[in-house]
C-alpha cells in the first residue's frame, strides 16, 4: 500500500546532460537532476514492497535521451557533451517499467 505522499503533483528539475551512465562506459544520453525526496521515499517503498534489498546505491534521477551501443561510442563525432541545463516539469504519474 502506498502512501499519500504519492498522490500530489511532483516537480523535478534537471540541470545536466552528459553520456551515461559513466564516462569510461558511455551508452546513452541522458538528462541528470537530484531526486525530490518524494521520488527517494517512492524507491525505498517499491524496494520493501518487492523484497528486495537495499543496494546502498542512491537514486539517481535521469531521463533517457538516447540509448546506442558502447562498442560504437568511439565512432561519435562528438565525444563529449556534458552541458548544464535548466529543465523542470512536473509529474503526476509515474509508470513502472522493467529494464531488460
Amino acid at each position: 500500500e502506498f502512501k499519500s505522499h504519492y498522490k500530489d503533483i511532483v516537480q523535478l528539475y534537471f540541470d545536466y546532460v552528459s553520456f551515461g551512465p559513466t564516462s569510461k562506459h558511455p551508452r546513452l544520453i541522458w538528462a541528470e537532476g537530484v531526486a525530490p525526496e518524494k521520488l527517494i521515499l517512492l524507491k525505498d517503498d517499491l524496494e520493501r514492497a518487492f523484497g528486495l534489498e537495499k543496494a546502498g546505491q542512491p537514486l539517481r534521477m535521469h531521463i533517457t535521451l538516447a540509448r546506442f551501443k558502447e562498442s560504437e561510442f568511439s565512432n561519435f563525432p562528438v565525444q563529449d557533451i556534458s552541458q548544464n541545463i535548466a529543465w523542470e516539469c512536473q509529474i503526476k504519474d509515474i509508470l513502472l517499467l522493467e529494464s531488460l
